[in-house]
């Protein structure tokens, strides 16, 4: 899971359906809830946003023009908040799994709110219907939106793939954290897929570092290690990048390096890695200045 940065415009497909669905919007019509109201070129921004991943899990979302292989979600359920059917900062992408254990779910530590925020001509009050207005956050969601929480406050990555609530947080945001990965971020077969992907990295890295002790002399240069390990490098910390499946991940591999990959070797090859990273990172610093 990571922080998206979603633009605030609302798309134009989806503000012609907030017009003409605005009867709709303030009395919870059965009938209205059984159809998907926004439009496909929405499911299309939400899916380019969300960098075709899921708003929780980060898996990638199935490829195909008709972007049938994700669902658009509502943070809160419309079954419950049906005014916020078609509210932009209401929607984000999920996979199914995800989806399928969310559900109508939406589990918050105080009262919900329970009736749409309507002036006295009859019209809705737009801001009270953001994800972020005082009225909303007040109900204390223990799901972590994906636009508004910053995921890194909450967990931390080990090794073997599996998430943990960070140690320095306070009680709530502590249930928050536990709640994401006992119901979505702690299933087995994710924790698999993150090892896996932990365990990918982690063989070519000790490719490259079997390769150079073979063949370069005790006296190597920065220019023999730039060749040996540089391109492992550069692919640990592609995978930080936002766009790449479980970046989360990726970023505590960056973040954490010493842990996530020198246990295995004796002290003088650690320090080898250790310096072969750092005049990586000296370079990636001097060429994104």
């Amino acid at each position: 899971m990571r922080k998206i940065d979603k633009p605030s415009g609302v798309p134009a497909a989806l503000q012609r359906r907030q017009a003409e669905l605005k009867e709709e919007l303030l009395t919870k019509q059965p009938k209205f809830w059984k159809n998907k109201h926004y439009a496909q070129p929405t499911k299309k921004d939400l899916k380019e946003i969300y960098e075709n991943k899921c708003g929780f899990c980060e898996t990638i979302l199935k490829q195909d023009e008709s972007n049938k292989g994700f669902t658009i979600d509502h943070f809160r359920p419309k079954t419950n908040y049906y005014w916020l059917a078609l509210e932009w900062t209401n929607l984000f992408p999920l996979c199914k799994k995800c989806n399928k254990i969310k559900d109508d779910n939406f589990p918050t530590k105080n009262a919900k709110i329970q009736s749409p925020p309507i002036d006295e001509n009859g019209n809705f009050i737009l801001s009270k219907c953001l994800a972020t207005s005082e009225e909303l956050l007040k109900e204390q969601p223990l799901y972590l939106h994906p636009e508004i929480d910053e995921p890194l406050n909450f967990f931390r990555v080990n090794k073997d793939g599996k998430f943990f609530p960070k140690s320095d947080i306070n009680d709530f945001d502590l249930e928050r954290a536990n709640e994401m990965i006992n119901k979505f971020l702690g299933k087995e077969n994710l924790e698999n897929e993150r090892k896996e992907h932990i365990e990918n990295i982690t063989n070519y890295l000790r490719k490259e570092t079997s390769n150079f002790l073979e063949y370069c002399s005790e006296d190597y240069t920065d220019r023999e290690i730039r060749l040996s390990f540089f391109s492992v490098f550069k692919t640990i910390f592609s995978l930080g990048d936002k766009k790449q499946e479980f970046s989360l991940v990726g970023y505590y591999m960056n973040e954490n390096f010493d842990k996530f990959f020198l246990d295995e070797y004796e002290l003088s090859v650690q320090e080898l890695i250790k310096y072969a990273y750092r005049l990586f990172l000296e370079e990636m610093n001097t060429t994104q200045k």
